[in-house]
């Protein structure tokens, strides 16, 4: 018996997913511990897909937002956000079945408006990022980094999967203050900025992935944030 077979090309069925570590207007700019942690990605999906995050897996102490409040190299692989983020942007933009999502304490501006993605692990909790390949072959995803950026492209089959977003409702907006706070920990004449102001609302988006044939739908994902109103602090020396 012959079996006939024909080779089918691999596609990039993503490359939607693009997040900037820095843009220039957000209050953390990008430094060589953000960036070691920001793309650890090295397998094809399906496999595990990080290495164990410990300092012998080359990650390194980096900033995070801890009790409402942003902290610098205080979290073992701090900054690693960037890459969940992105990822689960480039497989919301490719029609895949979304699984865990939780969006960081406050706004983080360069990141989509409701679609952002934290991840992070404690001694009693964690929450992670997660996604399943539900299409008909194997995918590939490609990480690429600079300084001040991170990206994917997932590759694979094509899916004839369309995707599209509602616009992002926002509701219940709450604006930050600016505060100065005094110490002796700084020499006087002297300030140090330690956080910025955020300000607080909460958001609705909408994906809906469809058969681009048929329009039949495939997916449908409601993504509910709240983001949390932070005052910004500005420490002014007396010391």
């Amino acid at each position: 018996m012959q079996i006939a077979a024909s080779a089918v090309s691999p596609v990039r069925i993503s490359n939607g997913g693009r997040g900037r570590v820095y843009d220039g207007s957000t209050s953390t700019p990008p430094t060589t511990t953000r960036m070691t942690n920001a793309c650890p990605l090295h397998s094809p999906l399906g496999s595990q897909v990080i290495d164990p995050v410990t300092p012998e897996h080359g990650y390194t102490y980096g900033g995070a937002i801890i009790g409402g409040r942003s902290t610098g190299g205080v979290a073992l692989a701090g900054g690693i956000c960037s890459t969940s983020t992105t990822l689960f942007n480039t497989a919301l933009r490719a029609g895949l079945e979304m699984g865990a999502r939780l969006n960081h304490y406050y706004y983080i501006d360069r990141y989509p408006v409701g679609l952002d993605a934290t991840v992070y692990a404690t001694d009693y909790w964690s929450q992670s990022m997660s996604f399943t390949n539900d299409t008909e072959g194997p995918l590939i995803i490609r990480s690429f980094t600079g300084w001040g950026m991170v990206r994917f492209d997932l590759w694979g089959l094509p899916t004839n999967r369309a995707v599209t977003f509602t616009t992002p409702i926002i509701t219940n907006r709450t604006y930050a203050g600016d505060t100065i706070e005094y110490t002796s920990s700084l020499r006087t004449g002297t300030s140090l900025r330690v956080e910025y102001p955020h300000h607080g609302f909460d958001v609705t988006v909408t994906r809906i992935v469809r058969d681009a044939t048929s329009g039949e739908v495939i997916h449908e994902d409601t993504y509910d944030s709240s983001y949390k109103t932070v005052d910004g602090i500005t420490l002014v020396g007396t010391g």
